[in-house]
């Protein structure tokens, strides 16, 4: 019996405390806004309904669940108003930002299109940017090496071609489908030239910049129905 009336008791306090981080919220998560909010309240009604019904399978509380309600409404509403005359700042922004925005010249778009490695650098060090754009070789391309022909001149070359697909922008690292030819083929030199968003023409402008200097044996194109249609927009 003592053993449930503890766990009962514990049921009762984690409800108090989530009813109570629901209040609290505004002075502890990044980017809150200030007052009590719709997720704010569901997690304080969550919180006090958790308490109320482990409340009411304990024999003794039962008979005080009322009070423990109205102890947890006050409770709530004196921390609001706590911490409110404490001045407790909130990490909602009151002001707009001095900072001055600064376009990001992150693509390069002549013959065909690629990442701007200078341009997208500073952005991916301090955050703003992540993700497959980061990842570029210096040529601009989503590849881990670059794109060079030092001592792999008596080995298979592939240049792979085709869009965000190909480029594989939504997988993790290193499971697009080109990263795994990669290690499936080690001895093969396996260049990713793939870049979201391209259409056909695109594809062949890149193929026109490289495959005269890089001299693959097999190029493979990742084609995909939307691809006509990028043919629409300018580079």
């Amino acid at each position: 019996m003592g053993k449930r009336n503890l766990v009962h008791r514990s049921l009762v306090a984690l409800g108090l405390i989530i009813a109570l981080f629901g209040a609290g919220a505004d002075y502890i998560l990044p980017t809150s806004s200030p007052g009590l909010n719709l997720p704010q309240l569901l997690v304080i009604a969550a919180g006090l309904s958790l308490a109320w019904g482990a409340g009411r399978l304990a024999r003794g509380l039962r008979e005080h669940g009322g009070k423990a309600i109205a102890i947890a409404l006050f409770t709530l509403l004196a921390l609001e108003l706590i911490l409110t005359a404490a001045g407790t700042t909130v990490y909602f922004p009151t002001e707009a930002s001095n900072e001055p925005l600064k376009l990001l010249d992150w693509r390069i778009c002549d013959d065909d299109c690629r990442i701007n490695p200078a341009g997208i650098a500073e952005y991916c060090v301090i955050g703003k940017r992540g993700g497959r754009p980061c990842d570029t070789n210096a040529q601009g391309y989503p590849d881990h090496e670059d794109f060079t022909l030092e001592d792999i001149m008596n080995r298979p070359r592939i240049l792979f071609l085709g869009d965000s697909f190909t480029q594989g922008y939504a997988a993790d690292a290193g499971r697009a489908y080109v990263e795994l030819i990669k290690r499936r083929l080690p001895q093969a030199v396996i260049w990713n030239a793939a870049m979201s968003g391209e259409g056909t023409n695109q594809a062949v402008g890149t193929f026109g910049r490289l495959a005269p200097q890089m001299q693959p044996d097999l190029t493979i194109y990742g084609l995909y129905m939307n691809d006509f249609d990028d043919n629409l927009y300018p580079l």
